[in-house]
């Protein structure tokens, strides 16, 4: 028998499903029917998804690209169908809001984060709980997954970064350094490497293997949200409360694009698989395109009417998500046709935006 904290949305419609949650989805599948016939007009149109009831804080795509998943502050996180735009699942089980979320490499499982101060493993085929990972003090806002599938990182208000080991749910390491909570985390591609970014303004580089510092990366005037490598592992970008997005040239000792000019706190990067051009978000509800190479600005324009709290590029290339929310308004996930957003910013000049040293 399946958790009974488990509900289950079958495609878009259940039969005797309240109008609770009824409303919302037809109201998603309307949204979603008509937004992709405008987008055959508008390269830029998103594709919408309603669902959730309060703030989006996460995003993640499946490995092959065919599902998304969001974590919000109503306390669940959703499974999407990428094609359909249809719910797979609504999972509940975190005992606060789900600021995180990580799909296994070869999609088969999922970890989430809470602020119930609990990791969750899930089954994505069953909807079932495998493992719940206890011993953070306080919210975990960050969890990511190794590119190997054999550790699951989190870290959170307790300024500790746990590694746990996604079979049996086991605890690896407690790694310390940080002055403050810690609100990202990434795996380098070859899995080498783990980042973490802090309140306490800095970015710190782990061995994974052994706990072991490697470096500490400095320059950024506020607080580290989110980070993100490219996927050769050359690169690194961190977003930050000063307005601001970074990217680290990691083989080139203290060399670093500062990308400025958001209206208000970044709170996420995330690179395009070639990385040649790396998607900021934030405050001011723009979703601003930059070249790696250059650091100009290529494209941007306002995507939501909300801050925008997380952003999510599939590995196929083929989609971007964003999301975000305000207290008193329900905010929605959009998908975004993202070789229809770069076949309009290539016939834009890019703007050169002055960056500080």
């Amino acid at each position: 028998m399946l958790s009974p904290m488990w509900q289950l949305h079958h495609s878009c419609v259940s039969a005797g499903r309240s109008v609770r949650f009824i409303r919302p989805l037809v109201v998603a599948g309307l949204v979603w029917a008509f937004a992709s016939v405008a987008a055959t007009g508008a390269a830029s149109e998103p594709r919408t998804l309603l669902g959730h009831e309060y703030n989006i804080y996460a995003l993640a795509f499946s490995p092959r690209s065919d599902f998304l998943a969001s974590a919000s502050g109503d306390e669940t996180w959703k499974l999407w169908s990428v094609a359909t735009g249809c719910e797979r699942w609504t999972l509940a089980g975190h005992e606060g809001p789900v600021y995180g979320v990580a799909f296994s490499p070869e999609g088969h499982w999922l970890a989430s984060a809470g602020g119930d101060g609990a990791v969750r493993l899930w089954d994505t085929v069953t909807g079932q709980t495998r493992h719940v990972l206890r011993g953070h003090e306080g919210a975990i806002y960050s969890v990511a997954v190794s590119p190997a599938g054999d550790v699951v990182a989190s870290a959170g208000e307790d300024r500790i970064v746990r590694l746990w080991k996604p079979a049996d749910g086991a605890p690896i390491a407690a790694i310390t350094g940080h002055g403050a909570d810690v609100y990202g985390l990434a795996f380098s591609p070859d899995g080498r490497l783990l980042a973490s970014g802090s309140r306490d303004k800095s970015i710190r580089l782990w061995d994974p293997a052994t706990g072991r510092l490697q470096r500490v990366l400095t320059g950024h005037a506020s607080d580290v949200y989110r980070l993100a490598f490219s996927q050769d592992g050359l690169q690194l970008a961190s977003a930050s409360q000063d307005k601001s997005v970074r990217l680290w040239k990691l083989r080139q000792e203290g060399e670093t694009l500062v990308l400025p000019n958001h209206g208000g706190p970044v709170y996420g990067a995330v690179f395009l698989p070639d990385g040649r051009a790396v998607v900021s978000i934030g405050d001011d509800k723009r979703i601003r395109l930059w070249d790696t190479r250059t650091g100009d600005l290529r494209t941007s324009w306002r995507a939501h009417d909300v801050p925008i709290y997380a952003a999510a590029i599939s590995p196929d290339g083929r989609f971007l998500a964003s999301a975000g929310g305000d207290d008193d308004i329900v905010n929605p996930l959009k998908l975004w046709d993202l070789p229809a957003v770069l076949a309009e910013a290539a016939v834009e000049e890019p703007r050169k935006i002055p960056r500080k040293p």
